[in-house]
């Protein structure tokens, strides 16, 4: 059975891609040869699963531009609200 979800990098460890596929709860180790070059951590992908194993990922610009933009105006916001430090210095 194949089946398409989005899945993201989330680190890369040992020789090994770890993409986390949050729609399924399973993370799936790529060994970094099959994944695309100059990717990065927080790259999201269209993961093709079959036999629930990659067969094949395409990066998902889209997503990956999407959810950058949601963490820096997060980020944003968290500067915003900032006050300093609550210490004296002495």
């Amino acid at each position: 059975m194949q089946r398409k979800v989005n899945g993201v990098l989330d680190r890369v460890e040992e020789g090994y891609g770890v993409i986390l596929v949050e729609d399924l709860k399973k993370e799936y180790l790529i060994p970094i040869e099959r994944l695309p070059n100059d990717v990065k951590v927080g790259t999201w992908f269209l993961v093709e699963l079959e036999d629930n194993q990659v067969s094949h990922l395409v990066v998902n610009e889209g997503k990956t531009t999407e959810q950058k933009q949601t963490v820096n105006a997060q980020l944003e916001r968290i500067k915003k609200k900032s006050t300093g430090s609550k210490f004296k210095r002495k």
